[in-house]
């Protein structure tokens, strides 16, 4: 991303968006039955010095942003779900999740999903697509609770002006969940972007429940 120009850099890092575009899990490795839902909301703080340095040629100052985060998942089938997520303010995330393992208390799922996010800083129009690989594991403490790992690889393109970069991230979401039909579910997350000595880094909170099936 080193042959993005400077000003870009600083119109991301200033609108808080450069990152917000779902690095978060809210999620165990066991899939929706077909028709089952889930839908969740909340937010937490995003850090991040990797999209800024790599930008701006070499510096290493910190970024960081509160944001808010929906998301809904629906059952396609025994073994896949699907979902959205839009975080605010402002990017989109659509992803399927499909089941290769489960049993009373283990599960392991396999997914992929793509993200969008596009902004205009004066005469600047910026676009950032995330094509993201994750792996689900999870393990069911109790009836209740649950904790989930979800180790996932995300490619960055950004455009912006007839100007385009790319970037690799790396890292994992760390997560609890309680509840069954509804409860909340804490996690934490770090990534490494390539050629960054800066990790990125989120701490999230949210709040899950049943919803009406969309379709």
């Amino acid at each position: 991303m080193s042959n993005l120009i400077k000003p870009i850099g600083l119109a991301l890092a200033l609108m808080g968006l450069s990152a917000c575009a779902s690095l978060s899990g809210t999620q165990t490795a066991r899939t929706l039955k077909k028709g089952e839902t889930e839908s969740a909301f909340g937010g937490g703080q995003y850090s991040s010095g990797g999209l800024t340095e790599s930008l701006q040629g070499g510096s290493t100052e910190k970024f960081s942003s509160p944001y808010l985060e929906y998301s809904y998942r629906q059952g396609l089938s025994d073994n896949l779900d699907m979902g959205v997520k839009l975080t605010f303010i402002g990017s989109a995330l659509a992803d399927v999740k499909y089941n290769l393992f489960a049993n009373d208390k283990w599960a392991v799922s396999v997914g992929g999903g793509l993200g969008y996010m596009s902004l205009k800083v004066g005469d600047v129009e910026t676009s950032i697509i995330d094509v993201l690989l994750p792996l689900y594991t999870s393990y069911d403490i109790s009836d209740k609770w649950a904790i989930y790992f979800i180790p996932k690889m995300i490619h960055r393109s950004i455009n912006s002006n007839n100007l385009s970069g790319t970037s690799v991230l790396t890292g994992a979401n760390l997560g609890l969940k309680w509840g069954k039909k509804t409860g909340v579910m804490f996690e934490v997350g770090q990534f490494n972007e390539k050629d960054s000595s800066t990790p990125i880094s989120q701490a999230h909170l949210a709040w899950f429940w049943s919803p009406k099936a969309w379709f």
